[in-house]
C-alpha cells in the first residue's frame, strides 16, 4: 500500500524564497545596494577631507611614520571603494549578483571601520588631552555621518559603528582617570545611541 507522500522540513523555506516573495525580497535588496553605492562618492570625499583634517592636527604630536602610515591607507581604501563605486554604476546587475556587490561593500566597509579605529592607537597622543579628544570628535563625527549613508542595510552600519569607535573608547578605559573613564562613558553612550536611532 502506497503512504501519501510527506513533505521535508524543507519545503517551506523553499516555497518561502519563490515566487512573490522571493521578487520582493530581491526588489529591495538590489535597491539597498544601489543606495549603499549611490551614496558612496560623497562619503568617501567626506572621509578624505576629515582625515586630511585629523593629521594636520596631529601633526607634529603623534609619530610621523604612524601618521604617513595611516594617511596613505586611508587614501588607498578610498580609491578603491571609489573606483567599486564607479564601477557599480556602469554595470548591469542581476539581483544575485547585487548580493555579491553588497558583500564587497561590507568588505570595504570593514577595512574603513578598522582604519578609522586604528586611529586610537596609531594617532593617539599619550600625553595631550586636547588631540585625544580631537581624535574622537572626528571618530564620533565619522559615526555620525555614515548614519546617513550606511544604515539601508543595518549591520553594515553597526559593523562601522563598532569598529570606528570600540577601540578609542578601549584606550580611554586603559588610560585609567577620572577624565578618560568619562569619556569612555560618553563615546559609549554615544555609541549606544547610534546603533538605537539606526
Amino acid at each position: 500500500m502506497d503512504h501519501p507522500a510527506t513533505a521535508s522540513p524543507e519545503e517551506p523555506i523553499r516555497a518561502a524564497r519563490t515566487g512573490p516573495a522571493q521578487a520582493v525580497h530581491d526588489a529591495v535588496v538590489m535597491e539597498q545596494v544601489k543606495l549603499l553605492y549611490g551614496n558612496m562618492p560623497m562619503s568617501q570625499s567626506v572621509a578624505l577631507v576629515n582625515g586630511a583634517a585629523l593629521a594636520i592636527v596631529q601633526y607634529g604630536i603623534v609619530d610621523t611614520v604612524n601618521l604617513a602610515v595611516w594617511l596613505a591607507a586611508l587614501i588607498a581604501i578610498t580609491t578603491v571603494r571609489g573606483v567599486a563605486a564607479m564601477r557599480f554604476a556602469r554595470l548591469p546587475l542581476s539581483a544575485g549578483e547585487m548580493i555579491r556587490w553588497r558583500d564587497y561593500f561590507l568588505a570595504g566597509v570593514i577595512a574603513s571601520a578598522a582604519l578609522w579605529g586604528s586611529a586610537a592607537v596609531l594617532l593617539y597622543p599619550p600625553h595631550s588631552v586636547p588631540h585625544q579628544t580631537f581624535v574622537a570628535f572626528v571618530l564620533g563625527g565619522m559615526v555620525a555621518g555614515s548614519m546617513t549613508v550606511l544604515t539601508a542595510v543595518f549591520p553594515i552600519f553597526a559593523v562601522f559603528t563598532l569598529g570606528a569607535l570600540v577601540p578609542i573608547i578601549v584606550r580611554f578605559v586603559l588610560d585609567g582617570n577620572v577624565v578618560h573613564y568619562a569619556m569612555a562613558g560618553m563615546c559609549t553612550v554615544f555609541l549606544l545611541a547610534m546603533l538605537a536611532i539606526a
